[in-house]
Formats: C-alpha cells, structure tokens, sequence
C-alpha cells in the first residue's frame, strides 16, 4: 500500500512540475512577446517623434528663409526708394537752365549729325524753370542751333527737361524721375549682389 501511495504522490508530483513548467513557460512567452511588442512601441513612437520633429524642422527653416527673403526685398525696395529721393534731389540740384540749355545744343547738334534738318524744337518743363528758360536763353538758343525753341509746361516734370523735334513722336527724356530711374536699374543688380553677400556672410 505505501509503495501505491508513493507512486502517487511521484505522479502527482511529477504532474504539478510539468504543469509548473509550462505555466512558466507560457508566462515567459507571453513577457517575451510584451516586451517586443513594448520595444516595438517604443521604437514607432521614436521613430513618428523624429519624423515629427525633421518636419517641423524643415518647416522652420523654410519659414526662415521665406523671412529672409522677403526681408531682402523690402530692403532691397527701401534702398532703392531712398536712393531715388537722394537721386531726383540731385537732379534738380544740377538742373540749371544753363545745364538744360547745353542739353538741348547737343541734342539738335546730334539730330543735325544725323542727316536730318529739325522744323523745330519743343522742350518740356517744369512751372519752376520754364521762365527762366523763355525770359533768359531762348534768343541765344536760337541764334546757337538756328531754329526756334518752343518751351512748354509739363505736369508730369518736377524737374529737368524732355527734348522732342517736330515731325518725331518720340521726346528725349532728361527728367528728374527718368535719370533716377536709369541710376536705380544700373545700381538694383549691384544693390542685389552686396545684400547676397552680406546673407551670405
């Protein structure tokens, strides 16, 4: 009898070990599968966290550029501005009658170089110099280039003269607004080049 109940307590023994060992066994499976499957969170959450954060960066930084180049541009703009006020100042400064005068010589002079002979010549001004010009250097005008000049107002001019020869459509612009437009576009390239390096730098 006592061997019966000692290959009992063996089998019962030997039953409780298995079935110990494979709860352990499964137990471990299923912390080896949580685990891999935490290490796999992990990682997805990492790797959406810096996918995130490159495209927030990138997003920045075309943000930044945009600034920049919209910063540039008013610059550019404001620059330019100022430059055209100074330039039309200077203009007016150095746009005596005498100076005007001269310019109308050498205009006539070149159209005659041409081969062609003037019907006349009307010159545009402002209210400021048209009579200065009428009252002082119309007759020695006249008698310099052998035709008569006509002196009209322009509202459009503040300052300078635009040359026209009868018989052409097309006027000869010495305005303070045209030669500061043509200083600005030589200067806007170079003006553009130096804020480039400057960004650069």
């Amino acid at each position: 009898l006592q061997g019966l109940l000692d290959r009992i307590q063996k089998d019962a023994l030997d039953k409780i070990a298995k079935e110990r060992e494979a709860v352990v066994s499964s137990a471990k499976k299923e912390s080896d599968a949580l685990l891999a499957q935490a290490k796999q969170q992990a990682e997805d959450i990492v790797k959406k966290a810096k996918a995130e954060a490159d495209a927030e960066l990138q997003k920045s930084e075309a943000a930044m550029r945009q600034a920049l180049r919209d910063i540039l541009i008013s610059l550019k703009t404001e620059l330019l501005e100022r430059l055209r006020r100074i330039l039309k100042e200077s203009v007016g400064t150095a746009m005596t009658a005498e100076l005007m005068s001269g310019i109308i010589r050498q205009m006539v002079t070149a159209y005659i170089s041409s081969g062609r002979t003037p019907d006349g010549v009307e010159a545009l001004l402002s209210a400021k110099d048209l009579e200065t010009m009428r009252s002082s250097l119309m007759a020695s005008l006249a008698a310099d280039i052998k035709v008569k000049p006509e002196f009209s107002l322009a509202s459009d001019i503040n300052a300078g003269i635009k040359i026209g020869f009868k018989g052409d459509d097309v006027f000869l612009d010495f305005s303070d607004d045209a030669i500061a437009d043509l200083i600005c576009s030589y200067l806007s390239p170079k003006l553009v080049a130096i804020l480039k390096e400057q960004k650069g730098g």
